[in-house]
Protein backbone atom coordinates (compact mmCIF):
# COMPACT_ATOMS: atom_id res chain seq x y z
CA UNK A 1 0.00 0.00 0.00
CA UNK A 2 1.30 3.48 -0.90
CA UNK A 3 0.35 6.86 0.53
CA UNK A 4 1.57 10.41 -0.19
CA UNK A 5 2.81 12.49 2.74
CA UNK A 6 2.94 16.27 2.89
CA UNK A 7 3.13 18.49 5.93
CA UNK A 8 2.68 16.59 9.21
CA UNK A 9 0.38 13.76 10.25
CA UNK A 10 0.09 10.03 10.97
CA UNK A 11 -0.89 7.01 8.88
CA UNK A 12 -1.83 3.43 9.84
CA UNK A 13 0.71 0.70 9.00
CA UNK A 14 -0.50 -2.72 7.79
CA UNK A 15 0.26 -5.88 9.76
CA UNK A 16 3.46 -7.71 8.69
CA UNK A 17 5.27 -4.67 7.20
CA UNK A 18 9.07 -5.03 7.61
CA UNK A 19 10.22 -1.97 5.64
CA UNK A 20 9.00 1.05 3.66
CA UNK A 21 10.25 2.49 0.37
CA UNK A 22 10.28 6.30 0.40
CA UNK A 23 10.45 8.31 -2.85
CA UNK A 24 10.85 12.11 -2.90
CA UNK A 25 8.34 13.52 -5.37
CA UNK A 26 9.09 17.21 -4.73
CA UNK A 27 12.03 18.62 -2.76
CA UNK A 28 11.12 21.18 -0.11
CA UNK A 29 12.10 24.78 -0.79
CA UNK A 30 14.89 24.81 1.82
CA UNK A 31 16.25 21.30 1.15
CA UNK A 32 20.04 21.01 0.88
CA UNK A 33 22.34 18.37 -0.58
CA UNK A 34 25.51 16.67 0.64
CA UNK A 35 28.52 15.07 -1.04
CA UNK A 36 27.38 11.43 -1.06
CA UNK A 37 26.62 9.57 -4.25
CA UNK A 38 23.85 9.18 -5.07
CA UNK A 39 23.31 12.56 -3.53
CA UNK A 40 22.19 12.76 0.10
CA UNK A 41 19.56 15.29 1.11
CA UNK A 42 18.84 17.08 4.33
CA UNK A 43 15.97 19.26 5.58
CA UNK A 44 13.51 17.05 3.59
CA UNK A 45 11.56 15.46 6.47
CA UNK A 46 11.31 12.66 9.06
CA UNK A 47 9.39 9.40 9.61
CA UNK A 48 8.68 8.11 13.13
CA UNK A 49 7.20 4.66 13.76
CA UNK A 50 5.01 3.76 16.75
CA UNK A 51 3.20 0.72 18.22
CA UNK A 52 0.17 2.45 19.71
CA UNK A 53 1.83 2.98 23.09
CA UNK A 54 4.71 5.24 21.99
CA UNK A 55 7.12 6.13 19.15
CA UNK A 56 10.71 5.12 18.29
CA UNK A 57 13.44 7.65 17.30
CA UNK A 58 12.72 9.75 14.18
CA UNK A 59 14.40 8.68 10.92
CA UNK A 60 15.43 11.42 8.40
CA UNK A 61 14.59 11.11 4.70
CA UNK A 62 18.04 11.44 3.03
CA UNK A 63 17.72 9.85 -0.47
CA UNK A 64 15.53 10.35 -3.46
CA UNK A 65 14.66 6.62 -3.15
CA UNK A 66 15.32 5.31 0.31
CA UNK A 67 14.73 2.00 2.15
CA UNK A 68 13.77 2.48 5.79
CA UNK A 69 13.36 -0.51 8.19
CA UNK A 70 10.18 -0.77 10.24
CA UNK A 71 10.41 -1.97 13.87
CA UNK A 72 8.49 -5.12 14.71
CA UNK A 73 5.07 -4.40 16.19
CA UNK A 74 4.61 -1.08 14.33
CA UNK A 75 0.98 -0.03 13.87
CA UNK A 76 1.35 3.63 12.84
CA UNK A 77 3.85 6.03 11.28
CA UNK A 78 4.15 9.75 11.95
CA UNK A 79 5.61 12.03 9.29
CA UNK A 80 6.89 15.62 9.09
CA UNK A 81 7.71 16.91 5.57
CA UNK A 82 9.34 20.33 5.14
CA UNK A 83 7.19 23.03 3.45
CA UNK A 84 6.81 22.52 -0.31
CA UNK A 85 7.96 18.89 -0.15
CA UNK A 86 6.04 15.71 -1.05
CA UNK A 87 7.05 12.03 -0.63
CA UNK A 88 5.44 8.65 -1.46
CA UNK A 89 5.65 5.95 1.26
CA UNK A 90 5.17 2.33 0.06
CA UNK A 91 4.74 -0.55 2.56
CA UNK A 92 6.81 -3.73 1.97
CA UNK A 93 5.37 -6.88 3.57
CA UNK A 94 8.05 -9.20 5.01
CA UNK A 95 10.90 -9.27 7.42
CA UNK A 96 13.00 -6.22 8.24
CA UNK A 97 15.91 -6.30 5.72
CA UNK A 98 18.30 -4.98 8.37
CA UNK A 99 17.49 -7.70 10.92
CA UNK A 100 20.31 -10.21 11.40
CA UNK A 101 19.93 -13.94 11.97
CA UNK A 102 18.62 -15.22 15.27
CA UNK A 103 21.29 -15.61 17.94
CA UNK A 104 22.01 -18.87 19.72
CA UNK A 105 19.67 -20.01 22.45
CA UNK A 106 20.74 -18.70 25.82
CA UNK A 107 21.50 -20.94 28.77
CA UNK A 108 18.59 -22.28 30.75
CA UNK A 109 17.88 -20.10 33.72
CA UNK A 110 17.79 -21.41 37.24
CA UNK A 111 14.62 -23.12 38.37
CA UNK A 112 12.21 -20.80 40.05
CA UNK A 113 10.89 -21.34 43.53
CA UNK A 114 8.06 -23.84 43.97
CA UNK A 115 4.70 -22.16 43.55
CA UNK A 116 2.02 -22.11 46.19
CA UNK A 117 -0.21 -25.17 46.53
CA UNK A 118 -3.29 -24.88 44.35
CA UNK A 119 -6.82 -24.97 45.66
CA UNK A 120 -8.37 -28.36 46.46
CA UNK A 121 -10.16 -29.86 43.45
CA UNK A 122 -13.85 -30.64 43.37
CA UNK A 123 -15.07 -33.85 45.00
CA UNK A 124 -15.13 -36.78 42.56
CA UNK A 125 -18.29 -38.64 41.58
CA UNK A 126 -19.74 -41.17 44.02
CA UNK A 127 -18.53 -44.69 43.33
CA UNK A 128 -20.82 -47.54 42.33
CA UNK A 129 -22.91 -49.22 45.04
CA UNK A 130 -21.27 -52.35 46.38
CA UNK A 131 -22.98 -55.76 46.27
CA UNK A 132 -25.75 -56.48 48.77
CA UNK A 133 -24.66 -58.21 51.93
CA UNK A 134 -26.04 -61.60 52.97
CA UNK A 135 -29.59 -61.79 54.32
CA UNK A 136 -29.74 -61.51 58.05
CA UNK A 137 -31.37 -64.17 60.23
CA UNK A 138 -35.16 -64.21 60.53
CA UNK A 139 -36.35 -62.26 63.52
CA UNK A 140 -38.49 -63.71 66.27
CA UNK A 141 -42.21 -64.05 65.58
CA UNK A 142 -44.18 -61.16 67.01
CA UNK A 143 -47.02 -61.56 69.47
CA UNK A 144 -50.44 -62.47 68.06
CA UNK A 145 -52.64 -59.44 67.68
CA UNK A 146 -56.07 -59.19 69.26
CA UNK A 147 -59.01 -60.82 67.51
CA UNK A 148 -60.93 -58.39 65.33
CA UNK A 149 -64.65 -57.79 65.73
CA UNK A 150 -67.02 -60.26 64.15
CA UNK A 151 -68.48 -59.26 60.82
CA UNK A 152 -72.19 -58.81 60.35
CA UNK A 153 -74.29 -61.67 59.15
CA UNK A 154 -74.62 -61.95 55.39
CA UNK A 155 -78.06 -61.18 53.99
CA UNK A 156 -79.11 -62.95 50.80
CA UNK A 157 -82.53 -62.06 49.45
CA UNK A 158 -84.36 -64.30 46.99
CA UNK A 159 -87.52 -63.89 44.95
CA UNK A 160 -89.48 -66.26 42.72
CA UNK A 161 -92.67 -66.07 40.65
CA UNK A 162 -94.67 -68.34 38.32
CA UNK A 163 -97.77 -67.86 36.21
CA UNK A 164 -101.17 -68.04 37.87
CA UNK A 165 -102.63 -69.05 34.49
CA UNK A 166 -101.37 -69.71 30.98
CA UNK A 167 -101.18 -66.65 28.70
CA UNK A 168 -102.57 -66.85 25.17
CA UNK A 169 -100.58 -64.79 22.64
CA UNK A 170 -103.52 -63.94 20.41
CA UNK A 171 -101.60 -61.90 17.83
CA UNK A 172 -98.29 -62.89 16.27
CA UNK A 173 -95.44 -60.35 16.61
CA UNK A 174 -96.93 -58.80 19.78
CA UNK A 175 -95.22 -59.07 23.20
CA UNK A 176 -97.26 -60.58 26.07
CA UNK A 177 -96.22 -60.41 29.73
CA UNK A 178 -95.17 -63.53 31.64
CA UNK A 179 -94.23 -63.69 35.36
CA UNK A 180 -92.73 -60.65 37.14
CA UNK A 181 -90.92 -59.71 40.38
CA UNK A 182 -90.70 -56.54 42.48
CA UNK A 183 -87.01 -56.24 43.51
CA UNK A 184 -85.33 -53.73 45.83
CA UNK A 185 -82.14 -51.78 45.20
CA UNK A 186 -79.01 -53.89 44.76
CA UNK A 187 -77.35 -56.34 42.40
CA UNK A 188 -79.52 -59.31 41.36
CA UNK A 189 -78.81 -62.52 39.45
CA UNK A 190 -82.05 -63.27 37.59
CA UNK A 191 -83.02 -66.47 35.73
CA UNK A 192 -86.13 -67.03 33.65
CA UNK A 193 -87.68 -70.00 31.84
CA UNK A 194 -90.75 -69.94 29.58
CA UNK A 195 -92.57 -72.89 28.04
CA UNK A 196 -94.58 -72.23 24.86
CA UNK A 197 -97.41 -74.21 23.29
CA UNK A 198 -97.32 -74.03 19.49
CA UNK A 199 -101.10 -73.91 19.07
CA UNK A 200 -100.92 -75.46 15.58
CA UNK A 201 -98.70 -77.22 13.09
CA UNK A 202 -96.84 -74.09 11.81
CA UNK A 203 -93.14 -73.58 12.61
CA UNK A 204 -92.73 -70.74 15.19
CA UNK A 205 -89.89 -68.62 16.52
CA UNK A 206 -90.29 -67.51 20.15
CA UNK A 207 -88.44 -64.44 21.51
CA UNK A 208 -88.24 -63.39 25.19
CA UNK A 209 -86.91 -60.27 26.91
CA UNK A 210 -86.14 -59.54 30.55
CA UNK A 211 -86.93 -55.88 31.22
CA UNK A 212 -88.62 -53.27 33.40
CA UNK A 213 -90.94 -52.01 30.68
CA UNK A 214 -88.22 -49.65 29.37
CA UNK A 215 -84.70 -51.03 29.90
CA UNK A 216 -83.97 -54.49 28.46
CA UNK A 217 -81.57 -56.56 30.60
CA UNK A 218 -81.48 -59.76 28.52
CA UNK A 219 -82.99 -61.36 25.40
CA UNK A 220 -83.21 -65.01 24.30
CA UNK A 221 -84.84 -67.02 21.51
CA UNK A 222 -85.72 -70.55 20.41
CA UNK A 223 -87.83 -72.06 17.63
CA UNK A 224 -89.54 -75.31 16.77
CA UNK A 225 -89.93 -77.32 13.63
CA UNK A 226 -93.28 -77.64 11.89
CA UNK A 227 -95.35 -80.58 13.13
CA UNK A 228 -98.61 -82.07 11.94
CA UNK A 229 -99.76 -82.51 15.52
CA UNK A 230 -101.08 -79.69 17.65
CA UNK A 231 -99.74 -78.93 21.15
CA UNK A 232 -96.03 -78.95 20.22
CA UNK A 233 -94.02 -77.16 22.97
CA UNK A 234 -90.78 -75.08 22.95
CA UNK A 235 -88.70 -73.86 25.95
CA UNK A 236 -86.72 -70.59 26.14
CA UNK A 237 -84.20 -69.95 29.00
CA UNK A 238 -82.14 -66.85 29.87
CA UNK A 239 -80.43 -65.02 32.73
CA UNK A 240 -78.80 -61.66 33.55
CA UNK A 241 -76.90 -59.82 36.32
CA UNK A 242 -78.95 -56.66 36.95
CA UNK A 243 -78.05 -53.60 39.11
CA UNK A 244 -81.10 -51.70 40.42
CA UNK A 245 -80.91 -48.26 42.04
CA UNK A 246 -84.36 -48.56 43.66
CA UNK A 247 -87.38 -50.82 43.92
CA UNK A 248 -88.21 -52.03 40.39
CA UNK A 249 -90.68 -54.40 38.78
CA UNK A 250 -88.78 -56.78 36.51
CA UNK A 251 -90.73 -59.01 34.12
CA UNK A 252 -90.38 -61.45 31.24
CA UNK A 253 -92.34 -60.72 28.04
CA UNK A 254 -92.57 -62.94 24.97
CA UNK A 255 -93.71 -62.92 21.35
CA UNK A 256 -94.18 -65.53 18.59
CA UNK A 257 -94.16 -65.42 14.79
CA UNK A 258 -97.72 -66.63 14.50
CA UNK A 259 -100.99 -66.16 16.42
CA UNK A 260 -102.70 -68.36 19.03
CA UNK A 261 -99.49 -69.59 20.70
CA UNK A 262 -99.54 -69.97 24.52
CA UNK A 263 -97.14 -69.20 27.38
CA UNK A 264 -97.80 -72.40 29.34
CA UNK A 265 -98.20 -72.51 33.10
CA UNK A 266 -98.11 -76.31 33.25
CA UNK A 267 -95.60 -78.61 31.55
CA UNK A 268 -98.12 -81.49 31.65
CA UNK A 269 -101.56 -80.37 30.56
CA UNK A 270 -104.00 -80.38 33.50
CA UNK A 271 -101.50 -82.08 35.88
CA UNK A 272 -102.10 -81.91 39.58
CA UNK A 273 -98.44 -81.04 40.42
CA UNK A 274 -97.10 -77.52 41.14
CA UNK A 275 -97.21 -75.45 37.98
CA UNK A 276 -93.64 -74.15 37.47
CA UNK A 277 -93.08 -74.65 33.75
CA UNK A 278 -92.80 -70.85 33.31
CA UNK A 279 -91.07 -68.91 36.09
CA UNK A 280 -88.66 -66.12 37.05
CA UNK A 281 -86.17 -66.44 39.96
CA UNK A 282 -83.81 -63.82 41.46
CA UNK A 283 -81.01 -63.90 44.06
CA UNK A 284 -79.53 -60.68 45.47
CA UNK A 285 -75.73 -60.88 45.41
CA UNK A 286 -74.85 -57.37 46.57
Amino acid sequence: MTFTATGTGTHAVSSGVGAVHVHINTLPVRAGSGNAYPVNWYHVGFLRFGDGTGYWLPIPIEATDAWIPVPKGTTTVGYSIAPGGSVDVTEVIGDNPFRGPAGPTGATGAAGATGATGATGATGATGATGPAGPTGPTGATGATGPTGPSGGAATIATADATLSASVTMTTGGTYYDGPSLSLGAGTWLIWYKLLFGNGGSTKNEFTCKLWNGTTIYDESMNDNTATSAGGYVTEVVGFALVVLSGTTTVKVSATADHSSCVIERDATFSSGSSHTATRITAIQVA
